[in-house]
Parts: C-alpha cells; sequence; structure tokens
C-alpha cells in the first residue's frame, strides 16, 4: 500500500519516481517545485497519483533511416554504437524523467534485429505495439532500451509525420 506523503519524505518519492536529484539538477528552485506539486497533489497524495500526474510515457521515434547523418550509413544511427557501449537512442532515453518505460517506435528491419528466433515473420512488418513475449529482452536491451516498449512503424515518413 502506499504510504501518504509527508514535507519531509516527498522530495525523496519525487526524484525517486522522477530519477532527478533536486540538489544537482535544480538546486535553485527545488523547494519551490516540491512545495508547488503538494500545493497542487495535496498532502496526502499516495505514490501511485504522484506517478500518475507527474511521470509522462515517452515515445521515442527511431523508426527512420538515420541516413540525415550518414547517407551511406546502412545501420539507424540510433542504433549505431559510435563511442562506449551505450549507443545514442540509449545515451538519449537516459535523460528521461520517470519511471516508465519509454516506448521506442522502430521501423521493420530494426524490429527483425530484436524479435525473438520463433517469433512469426510477419510479426516485424505487422504496425504497433508489439507483445512482449515476442520480443528478446537481451538484444531489445543491446540496441534500444531496458525495459522499453516496441512499437513498429513500417514505413518511415518523416520527424513524427
Amino acid at each position: 500500500m502506499n504510504a501518504p506523503a509527508t514535507r519531509d519524505g516527498l522530495q525523496g518519492r519525487l526524484e525517486r519516481l522522477l530519477r532527478i536529484q533536486f540538489p544537482r539538477d535544480i538546486p535553485a528552485f527545488a523547494d519551490d517545485v516540491v512545495l508547488a506539486i503538494e500545493e497542487r497533489l495535496g498532502p496526502d497524495a499516495d505514490d501511485s497519483t504522484l506517478r500518475r500526474m507527474l511521470c509522462p510515457l515517452w515515445v521515442v521515434l527511431a523508426g527512420g533511416r538515420g541516413t540525415r547523418i550518414d547517407r551511406t550509413g546502412r545501420l539507424n544511427k540510433n542504433l549505431d554504437i559510435w563511442f562506449g557501449a551505450a549507443n545514442t537512442l540509449q545515451l538519449s532515453i537516459r535523460h528521461l524523467v520517470g519511471d516508465s518505460p519509454p516506448v521506442v517506435v522502430v521501423n521493420p528491419d530494426t524490429a527483425s534485429r530484436i524479435l525473438l528466433p520463433d517469433a512469426p515473420r510477419e510479426a516485424a512488418d505487422r504496425p504497433g505495439v508489439v507483445a512482449r513475449d515476442l520480443v528478446n529482452a537481451e538484444a531489445c536491451d543491446r540496441y534500444l532500451a531496458q525495459g522499453c516498449v516496441v512499437a513498429i512503424q513500417p514505413v518511415a515518413n518523416g520527424t513524427g509525420g
């Protein structure tokens, strides 16, 4: 059961839910933000209310061909590992606030890399959210984001359009 918020514990719960540290990320406004949230949601807001009101559902568009950076490239720029062990998609997702896993929209080629070998062949071409039992979790973590929800956009039609 979610415990009601207390003034002293609200900042800590907000930091956990939003995956931020007030002193580091917004030191000048931390007290004002916590007070505004407390005034808006009330002193008895539980974790589920805080999550519903404050944690966005992020949708990351990664379904293009990735040719704006390298027109000759064959691997989507979002999945290409340039430095270290993370690709640009993972580096971007790392900065999203909230504790909900993002929805990552990919093209059929990328989808075919993260589906389980025994997944139906047409699953990579079907638009919409991919059932978790068809996704290879290890490949998803390696190419996209840990615990993300995968959605397929069969045709790249521009930046979100």
